[in-house]
């Protein structure tokens, strides 16, 4: 989508962008449309929506490069992990910010989505903490300087999945997001 393409989200109405995922999470950060993370559960009950609109959330990153694992979990319900590939945005496209202080906190946009019915369930914006957005940052200044090499991404990420997602949380830090 354009980048001057304006588009309305609302709660209940269809969802107007591509789901990546039928089921899980997506983090469709760095880009033209800002840090978009994408949950996408086929079939969503009341009360998981209620989880993911109104669960504290903490967030920590796994830089096992050329993999960079993000970790969302909500109140202890639910882990959400998300690979993370700089190379599959567009360069033209890349929204890097620059890391001018250790206090700087990336902002993400979540968007829930049923991708049953295709609708928007909800809508949450919060903030990582300064210290998961410069780790990830970081992340994924290295990650851009290498070559991309499909199947190494792959064998790391697949060695990563081997564990459950609670216990992928063991391997990083989980901070608290702000609102």
């Amino acid at each position: 989508m354009p980048a001057d393409t304006m588009i309305t989200l609302e709660r209940g109405k269809p969802y107007p962008l591509p789901c990546l995922n039928r089921e899980g999470a997506a983090a469709n950060f760095l880009g033209d449309s800002g840090n978009i993370l994408q949950i996408c559960l086929p079939g969503m009950t009341h009360s998981e929506e209620m989880v993911y609109r109104k669960k504290p959330v903490r967030a920590g990153v796994i830089v096992r490069l050329p993999v960079i694992l993000l970790l969302f979990d909500y109140g202890g319900m639910d882990v959400l992990d998300c690979p993370y590939d700089i190379h599959l945005v567009p360069r033209d496209h890349i929204r890097l910010p620059d890391i001018t202080n250790n206090r700087q906190r990336l902002m993400i946009e979540s968007h829930i989505v049923d991708t049953e019915s295709g609708l928007l369930r909800g809508l949450r914006s919060f903030t990582l903490s300064s210290k998961v957005t410069i780790a990830f940052l970081l992340a994924v200044q290295e990650q851009m300087a290498r070559i991309p090499n499909p199947a190494e991404y792959k064998r790391v990420l697949d060695r990563l999945y081997a564990r459950d997602n609670r216990s992928l949380t063991a391997l990083c830090e989980m901070d608290p997001c702000g609102v």
